[in-house]
């Protein structure tokens, strides 16, 4: 038996389509523009058109037929003109065309070079965010074993934090899935970035312990490795702008570590963006007779407009990382941990057999999960006393103090 129910209403269409990831494109002829539908969509997105009736690019005349390439332009019949509402591409062949066009207008010829590669900059924040997350939620918290078997569908589903998890995991997985690389950068490793699974089980099919942060080097080093070519990506273009334009700047630029980063510190541009550019700000139609199809584009528009965009960016330290420590590993890799503790705090007389007792009582009854959590996090509490001023570790320091 079928399945039926209405998606979508109160549209006059004469053009459906549908791309990759789950959108309709639906193209409404009494309104005169194409929008963007997800299930559950209200409103939609308006993608061409919407601008009344004409020839002008901003506008439709009698929209029908869409379809969409495989770098999500979408082409639209009307019953004038084939329009595209991506003029991008044809900005690009334009600007390789032009003389002299690297001297006059440097950045965006240096960035249209590489756009697919720049516009990944734009997804660092969401997933920079929910590694941090994850860090301050299981660090010295959870066993490298434990990591390797629990899916991260258990933390969406189960866990006391799963609504927090949610919000900030669909974050993430949208800018992931978003990511075009063919590979990235650790050091001297490049590991292969492919979409193994779908997006929709993506969480039920990877372990956590793929989306931890740590210095191993094993399959997990994907994410430290996204981040850096990420992050370095940016640098270029920072480096470039600094060294080819604001060449007599003396003021020394802005650094900001990686999973200190904001939204405001990164370079946020996709086609999408320049797309939208050109149409309101950096083309116009040639009047002249016989040429009312011909596009005139403002260059020097477009490349004031990138210009001001890098001029507020910042270099991103990729160098120190805060990683992930699985519990009870923090002393192997680092033995000298438990020593300089010994050295900073004075040794305790043994305890009492009341103590003992007490104490002995206390394991027994105690379940054994709970005694797992107990001892990982004196990791945490070792650490913290490593690094604690000496000042503040006084002999009548009591435990109850010092917590």
């Amino acid at each position: 038996m079928l399945n039926i129910c209405i998606i979508i209403t109160d549209v006059d269409g004469t053009g459906l389509t549908i791309n990759n990831d789950g959108y309709f494109y639906i193209s409404d002829y009494e309104k005169h523009e194409v929008r963007r539908w997800r299930t559950g969509n209200t409103n939609g997105t308006v993608v061409a058109g919407s601008h009344g009736q004409d020839n002008r690019l901003d506008q439709l005349n009698s929209s029908g037929c869409i379809v969409i390439d495989k770098d999500y332009s979408v082409y639209i019949s009307d019953e004038y003109i084939f329009q595209t509402s991506n003029p991008l591409n044809e900005f690009i062949l334009e600007m390789q065309n032009l003389p002299y066009a690297e001297k006059i207008y440097p950045v965006s010829t240096y960035l249209l070079k590489r756009l697919d590669d720049y516009t990944n900059i734009q997804h660092l924040y969401p997933i920079v965010t929910f590694s941090n997350y994850l860090i301050e939620k299981l660090n010295h918290r959870i066993k490298r074993i434990d990591a390797v078997q629990t899916k991260m569908i258990y933390y969406l589903t189960q866990d006391n934090d799963r609504d927090i998890t949610k919000k900030l995991f669909e974050d993430f997985l949208d800018a992931w899935y978003a990511l075009t690389f063919k590979e990235v950068r650790y050091g001297c490793q490049t590991p292969k970035f492919e979409h193994v699974v779908s997006k929709e089980k993506f969480a039920e099919n990877t372990s956590i312990a793929m989306l931890l942060l740590t210095s191993s080097r094993d399959d997990s080093i994907l994410l430290p490795a996204c981040l850096k070519t990420i992050a370095e990506l940016q640098n270029e273009i920072v480096n470039y702008f600094q060294n080819t334009i604001e060449t007599t700047t003396k003021t020394k630029q802005q650094c900001v570590p990686l999973q200190s980063i904001r939204p405001e510190h990164i370079f946020s541009l996709d086609r999408n963006d320049l797309n939208r550019k050109l149409i309101n700000d950096s083309l116009v139609l040639n009047y002249q007779y016989g040429k009312s199809k011909d596009i005139i584009y403002d260059y020097e528009e477009m490349e004031i407009t990138l210009r001001n965009m890098i001029s507020k960016l910042v270099l991103i330290d990729t160098d120190k990382l805060n990683f992930l420590t699985y519990q009870f590993e923090l002393y192997g890799e680092n033995t000298s941990l438990i020593n300089e503790v010994r050295a900073r705090i004075k040794q305790q007389q043994q305890l009492t057999n009341d103590d003992r007792t007490k104490l002995n009582s206390l394991i027994n009854t105690m379940n054994h999960d709970d005694i797992l959590h107990y001892l990982g996090s004196l990791d945490n509490i070792f650490t913290y006393i490593r690094t604690i001023a000496v000042e503040k570790l006084t002999e009548d320091m009591t435990i109850q103090l010092f917590v």
